[in-house]
């Protein structure tokens, strides 16, 4: 092994950070600097260092033309880990959500463009694969060339890079200094992770260089030929390397002033010139080699070279004594260049129809071996377009694979080059239905055109309906194009007829028109033939339209409780709740808001809780998070605002780190803030929703409006709160809803506005009518809201009679926050009427249960009031379960329902570091000491 030089305090840094990942305090080191610096050689004693002191060691390198390789370096990195554990180990290292990084190292791995495992799923379960790896010894990472890495890669090294606190695990990166990345964002983030900061080797001074030449020259080389070694190089190693490859067998007597003149030639020369030594068949080794990139196995090489595998390892053999190649090691058996710039100095000296011609080949190769589709498609990235069916064929197939392996973008390269090579007229409407969907779910512009020249090409069916579906869904989440939706859908039955594919085309098309009800004006002759097809088999096609349809005929003005029945029929058994996490979509979510709407609470929660025990096993946040949203409504309206914010933030979380936004989830949020008091805090929860205009015109988005509303009144701005709601009443109007079921049951909260602006025959028109509405709904929460409104309203013994009914009313609901406000504001109308113990038993109750949702406002209302009648309000303890911050709330529910620590890092997407840190701190905020108090502690009210 070459000399180290002038690098102890690099060294020091390495040896401190394999201290670090002894002592679980892992993280990040980067090396960065020129090209032939010494990177490499650095990361090769960081290897040999840790192995020494029983760290286990994993080794991985990028390659110049393998960024299109999805997951190509994590491949190189665990690969061999898994393949060659027993049966058992294996086993236990993909255990739990480890799991789902099982496609990463399947040759198999394929699935339709529709339904693919997310890329965050994978994500998630690689990083559960190097814990489960850590949790053996202390495990190093080493990444060479990382700046050369594949885009899947990198976004798993970031991933993990961030997660490494409290892990046994460090990664040691090497990256080129000036060196273009395939993802310089992504790059740019990991060098923002490193820790100490990157280390950048210095180039060797004169005395470094002098002693780097002795040992190679001889200890008698001339002084002088060695400053000029230095001078001809500025001190760069891998350039005073093969510099003195030069001069090994020049005269002992070299004049030191030829030696500039030699550095000035090509470096490359003097590699191929060693190459050359070795024969005609050592170029054809080579150049194979060079093309195959890293890791190439020797009897690929060969055979693509033309060589047998014993003459081609006996080559390589001759040239790793020569230092162009390194030693061939058992079991991998594979080719390496001691130095890409070796490699580059191969792959450049060969003609580019020469390169072409070898990539061509090595496809082919490659194709029918264990390495698949995908490895074959990167060399077919570096071929000319030929109009070749197989090629077009093969990249596809790259492209289902690298979808299965959760490498959309690079599906997206693939298809992208298939399109170019083109493809035959008759497959061409396919290729761009796999290349739009790719694009539209990578965020990609082009996208929703590629998929509308699909749907325009896609003449038979049922392509055209599989075709108009996709562009549906892309065209819906758009907002911007909505327009178009319903046209599409229309288009795409035209001559269908498969019943099931039929079925599920009018599902999309009601719930979309239920998303958007203005829509619903152009299909009144559809949903009546849609809703005589929901009955029969439970497929799930079925059972996407009958929840549609629930949700519709709610909407047309149905009672809650038959619009119900329909909707819990289409959630039975959770068949609908774990397509829709499959294939992300919202028909389930559709009849959960039907049944959050309908005052079926517990129900609807019981539905989504399975839904996230569903999402958490497949590993995929964007469904924890859609279902967390969901679930802190229902949480909302049952009152424990707690576990809103827990569910809230959940989802926000997600939305943070992958870039999607939560309206819901933000909407919440303030009104939780509202609801403790905190108005500063809400307004500035609700200024960070920079919404598209659009989206407001979604059902669901309307809790945006409830909310912005319920903030003006209680900032005193009830004129300001009118607007807000007459705004959401212009949507309802335009949506053509309102007899049935509402986003926002807008009237009570208008009529309360209406009173304190003294506008008292608006404020009892409006609470009269929703009180009618309300009692033909059925939906006890509304209606006992609508009841409280018209109480406070008609004041007197008209008002309080309202008042009592509202009590009534939500007592027998689990709208717990909602009753709480009606026993307040009976117990605040009767302590004016002189009813002052009756009041005091109203207001106490109220106080209480307002305590138990945590709505603070409410409390010091309720204790206002007791304080007005003459009454002592009890002190209102606020240690213990109400001082468990929303994540500390999360990880102590799970950890009651029997959930390890690392079920639970597994399940909120967490570091196992920062479960233990919530769980120490609730512990001390409870005033217990284990897992086993958890459950007696949190019941606590």
């Amino acid at each position: 092994m070459p000399l180290l030089l002038e690098r102890e305090g690099e060294l020091a840094e390495l040896d401190a950070a394999i201290g670090r990942t002894c002592d679980a305090t892992g993280g990040v080191v980067l090396i960065e600097g020129p090209a032939g610096i010494g990177k490499t050689r650095l990361l090769a004693e960081m290897r040999a260092r840790a192995r020494a002191v029983g760290v286990e060691v994993l080794t991985a390198r990028g390659g110049e033309l393998e960024r299109g390789y999805a997951f190509g370096v994590v491949r190189q990195l665990l690969e061999s880990s898994v393949a060659r554990a027993r049966p058992e180990d294996r086993r236990e290292l993909l255990s739990g959500a480890a799991v789902l990084a099982e496609a990463v190292f399947s040759p198999s791995a394929s699935t339709s463009p529709t339904g693919a495992d997310t890329p965050e799923a994978v994500l998630h379960g690689l990083y559960w694969l190097v814990a489960n790896l850590a949790e053996r010894c202390p495990l190093l990472l080493v990444i060479d060339d990382v700046h050369w890495a594949d885009g899947p890669s990198l976004r798993f090294l970031l991933y993990l890079a961030r997660r490494l606190s409290g892990m046994p695990v460090t990664l040691a990166l090497a990256v080129r200094s000036g060196e273009p990345s395939a993802q310089p964002e992504l790059l740019q983030a990991l060098r923002l992770e490193a820790d100490p900061p990157a280390l950048k080797p210095d180039a060797l001074s004169a005395q470094g260089t002098w002693m780097l030449t002795a040992a190679r020259l001889g200890q008698d080389v001339p002084e002088a030929l060695a400053h000029a070694c230095h001078d001809a190089t500025r001190g760069n190693p891998f350039l005073v390397i093969e510099l003195l490859h030069r001069l090994h067998g020049a005269p002992a007597d070299t004049d030191p002033a030829a030696v500039g003149r030699m550095a000035s030639e090509r470096m490359a020369a003097e590699i191929l010139l060693r190459i050359g030594r070795a024969g005609a068949s050592a170029f054809a080794l080579v150049r194979a080699a060079s093309v195959l990139g890293n890791s190439a196995a020797v009897e690929t090489a060969a055979a693509l070279a033309g060589l047998e595998c014993t003459a081609a390892t006996e080559l390589a053999d001759a040239l790793a004594r020569t230092e162009i190649l390194e030693p061939i090691q058992p079991p991998s058996r594979s080719l390496r260049f001691v130095h890409p710039l070796v490699r580059t100095a191969v792959y450049e000296d060969m003609p580019r129809s020469e390169r072409g011609r070898l990539h061509a080949r090595a496809a082919q190769l490659l194709a029918h071996g264990r390495a698949g589709a995908d490895a074959a498609a990167m060399h077919l990235l570096l071929t000319m377009p030929a109009g070749d069916v197989s090629t077009v064929e093969l990249l596809r197939k790259a492209a289902r694979g690298a979808i299965g392996r959760g490498a959309p973008d690079t599906a997206l390269e693939f298809l992208r080059r298939a399109e170019r090579e083109p493809p035959p007229e008759a497959s061409r409407p396919a290729l761009l239905l796999e290349l739009g969907a790719a694009a539209w779910r990578t965020g990609q512009p082009e996208g929703i055109d590629l998929l509308r020249e699909a749907f325009r090409l896609a003449a038979g069916q049922p392509a055209r309906a599989l075709t108009g579906i996709e562009l549906s869904f892309a065209l819906g989440v758009s907002r911007s194009h909505s327009a178009e939706v319903i046209p599409v859908l229309e288009r795409a039955r035209e001559g269908l007829r498969d019943d099931d594919l039929r079925t599920l085309l009018d599902a999309r098309t009601v719930t979309f028109a239920n998303c958007l009800p203005a829509a619903r004006a152009q299909l009144s002759a559809q949903l009546l033939a849609a809703r005589a097809a929901i009955e029969g088999p439970p497929s799930d096609a079925r059972l996407a339209l009958l929840s549609a349809i629930a949700a519709d005929l709610a909407f047309g003005g149905a009672v809650s409780a038959d619009a119900a029945r329909l909707a819990e029929r289409a959630l039975a058994g959770g068949q609908l709740m774990r397509r829709d996490i499959a294939t992300e979509s919202d028909f389930a979510m559709s009849a959960v808001w039907l049944l959050i709407h309908s005052g079926r609470l517990r129900v609807a929660k019981h539905h989504l809780d399975d839904g996230i025990a569903h999402a958490r096993t497949r590993g995929s946040p964007f469904a924890v998070a859609r279902i967390s949203a969901i679930r802190a409504l229902v949480y909302w309206r049952l009152g424990e605002l707690q576990t809103v914010e827990s569910d809230a933030e959940t989802a926000l979380s997600v939305a943070a780190a992958w870039g999607m936004p939560h309206a819901i989830s933000t909407a919440l949020l303030a009104g939780v803030r509202i609801e403790r008091g905190d108005l500063d805090a809400a307004r500035s929860t609700l200024s960070a929703l920079d919404m598209d205009p659009a989206m407001l015109e979604v059902s669901l988005n309307q809790l945006v409006r409830e909310v912005r509303a319920a903030l003006l009144s209680a900032a005193g701005e009830p004129r300001a709160a009118l607007t807000e709601l007459l705004a959401y009443a212009h949507w309802e109007q335009r949506s053509g809803i309102g007899s049935g079921l509402v986003p926002v049951a807008w009237r009570s909260p208008a009529a309360l506005a209406h009173l304190q602006l003294g506008e008292t025959d608006a404020a009892r028109e409006l609470a009269t009518c929703e009180v009618q509405l309300a009692r033909r709904f059925g939906a006890a929460p509304r209606l006992g809201a609508a009841l409280r409104a018209l109480g406070m309203v008609q004041g007197g013994t008209r008002g309080l009679a309202s008042l009592e009914e509202a009590v009534s009313v939500l007592e027998g609901s689990a709208a717990r926050l909602e009753h709480a406000r009606a026993l307040v504001g009976l117990g605040a109308m009767l302590r004016r009427s002189g009813r002052r113990t009756t009041a005091k038993d109203r207001l106490r109750l109220g106080m209480d249960l307002a305590h138990r949702c945590g709505a603070t406002a409410l409390v010091e209302t309720a204790a206002a009031e007791l304080r007005l009648g003459g009454a002592r309000p009890r002190r209102i303890d606020v240690t213990g379960r109400g001082s468990l911050t929303p994540s500390e709330r999360r990880v102590t529910d799970l950890a009651t329902e029997g959930m390890s620590n690392k079920e639970i890092a597994q399940a909120l997407f967490v570091t196992l570091r920062t479960v233990e840190m919530h769980l120490s701190n609730a512990y001390r905020k409870l005033d217990i000491s284990s897992r086993d108090q958890l459950p007696a502690a949190l019941s606590m009210n």
